[in-house]
């Protein structure tokens, strides 16, 4: 059987181990061993055949091991490189996907760092501040006020150097139920008033952030009134923190202009009361066979406080989830039971938009906010009959629409309050902007004024127009009677009050001046929404 020809490097292997068969030291000697083998071989003519076949095998068994080592040796450094590579890669999708991790994860990592923190604070000095918080751990500290040695305030040039006790003189601290005391020091012996006003320091106190060592002065913090630009600025920082916060709690929800993807995405209908919201049911109900998640507790009455996550189905067919998205408490079960994830539901549909993205939390479902968005003066008349109608309160039945104009019962600004999350207090510009933003970049918009033309857009944008083509969809409308009510002028069912006048609220008279500016910033925000209805034309 031949031998394995080793290579120079195997050699030298060999070589340093004392194993070479060839007895070389250069690539020359090498060459020479190897033709001089058979030669070798003839001189051990006197070794039986067994033996010359043991020392072959001894010698191919050498230089396999050999090549096995050097083999193991790179795929050690091979699988070194894929360890560390998996790290980063690891590290890299953590930071990619943090806003994923589930809640109880992310508070295991915080308390975690924090617990490392803790532990590794570094050992207290004698003397130092932590020794002396410690020591007077009951109390809270405050910073001094400096003034000079004659009792005045102390100029703003006065020398700030450090000295000794007799310089403490020259600081005078306020003493309240809350301020640690600082023991008496007098160093000073010969100098009755410098002891006179160490003295009176026995009951100073003392900031927290200075060191106490002997001879060291509390430094003294002077913060400047700040000035109305800085004012301002502050003012803007902090709505733009504002603003941050509220687009963060809203970060579950996907821009109106990416594409609807059904394997990730979940369509939420941001209902707003009396803008055809009951008609938009009956289509996605019982024309595209939809199943909501619906806000109307009277669609699922007996089914609310189910423990099981189910599809109810009416007698009319229409299909709805066993949740009440109408209340907080029914947003909460709803998350609990993990509604948005669940795969059963085709639209979610509540007024509670903040509320709703938390459904969302912890999942790999993203909403698609659309709306219908209408006219707010014609909504308020609509709100006025409305509560005239279903109302147990018995002052809205002899109740005027000028008195309830200028009642504390008339609405005010109910989107922009709704979408920039502030139910109550006095509404400013940036809740506008916050509101144009929100909807603006989150929500798909329909007008009521266009409801058919709203509809045919939402079918289309989210793929319900391949359930059913768009004459079954029109014939169904025409079934329901909501063309009738659209032709009308009717886009609300239910119990209404009596139908108002149209000249009683017209432009110009009282009514309409006083619903005006009540609802100054949803007036504004319904001509934003037309501008964004005839933009988002181009994507449906």
């Amino acid at each position: 059987m031949p031998r394995i020809k080793p290579t120079k490097k195997q050699y030298d292997y060999l070589d340093s181990i004392g194993a070479n068969p060839y007895n070389s030291d250069d690539e020359e000697n090498f060459s020479q061993s190897q033709s001089s083998l058979p030669s070798f071989q003839s001189s051990r003519s006197g070794l039986s055949l067994s033996q010359r076949r043991e020392m072959s095998s001894v010698f191919q068994s050498r230089d396999k091991l050999m090549l096995a080592e050097m083999q193991l040796d790179e795929e050690r450094r091979r699988g070194r490189c894929m360890f560390f590579a998996c790290i980063v890669l690891s590290v890299f999708c953590m930071a990619l996907f943090k806003d994923r991790w589930p809640d109880d994860i992310k508070k295991a990592i915080i308390d975690l760092l924090d617990d490392g923190t803790r532990n590794t604070a570094p050992h207290m000095v004698p003397g130092s501040t932590e020794e002396f918080i410690n020591h007077h751990s009951s109390t809270t500290m405050v910073a001094p006020v400096a003034q000079s040695s004659s009792g005045g305030e102390a100029p703003e040039d006065e020398d700030d150097s450090y000295t000794n006790s007799s310089s403490l003189s020259s600081v005078v601290y306020y003493k309240n139920e809350d301020m640690a005391v600082l023991p008496k020091k007098n160093e000073d012996k010969g100098n009755d008033s410098n002891n006179e006003d160490v003295a009176d320091q026995s009951n100073a106190t003392v900031p927290v952030d200075v060191d106490f060592r002997e001879g060291i002065r509390p430094p003294v913090t002077i913060v400047p009134e700040p000035t109305e630009e800085q004012k301002q600025k502050n003012k803007e920082e902090a709505i733009m923190e504002e603003l941050q916060q509220h687009l963060d709690n809203l970060s579950k929800y996907l821009k109106w202009n990416l594409p609807y993807k059904p394997d990730r995405d979940v369509p939420v209908y941001w209902a707003i009361p009396l803008t055809g919201t009951d008609l938009l049911d009956r289509v996605m109900a019982k024309c595209y066979d939809l199943v909501q998640a619906t806000d109307q507790v009277n669609l699922i009455s007996g089914h609310e406080e189910e423990k099981i996550l189910n599809v109810v189905t009416e007698d009319d067919g229409s299909k709805y989830m066993n949740v009440n998205l109408g209340n907080l408490s029914g947003v909460k079960r709803a998350q609990e039971l993990r509604l948005a994830s669940s795969g059963s539901v085709d639209v979610i549909r509540s007024s509670y938009l903040y509320e709703i993205a938390l459904l969302f939390q912890s999942t790999a479902k993203y909403g698609k906010c659309f709306t219908m968005v209408r006219n707010p003066i014609e909504r308020s008349i609509d709100v006025f009959r409305k509560l005239k109608a279903t109302s147990e309160n018995p002052v809205f039945q002899s109740m005027t629409l000028e008195e309830y104009t200028n009642s504390p019962y008339s609405e005010d600004n109910w989107m922009v309050r709704f979408l920039s999350n502030e139910m109550e207090g006095k509404l400013d510009e940036h809740h506008l902007d916050l509101a144009k933003h929100v909807l603006g970049r989150k929500c798909f918009i329909g007008l009521t004024e266009n409801f058919a033309e709203s509809i045919r857009r939402f079918a289309a944008y989210f793929n319900w127009d391949q359930r059913y083509s768009g004459e079954i969809v029109n014939q169904c409308m025409v079934e329901l009677n909501i063309m009738k009510h659209l032709n009308e002028g009717d886009v609300n069912l239910g119990s209404m009050g009596p139908a108002v006048p149209k000249e009683t609220y017209a432009e110009g008279t009282k009514i309409y001046e006083t619903l005006t500016k009540l609802n100054a910033m949803d007036t504004e925000l319904y001509k934003y929404s037309i501008a964004l209805f005839n933009r988002q034309s181009l994507y449906s």
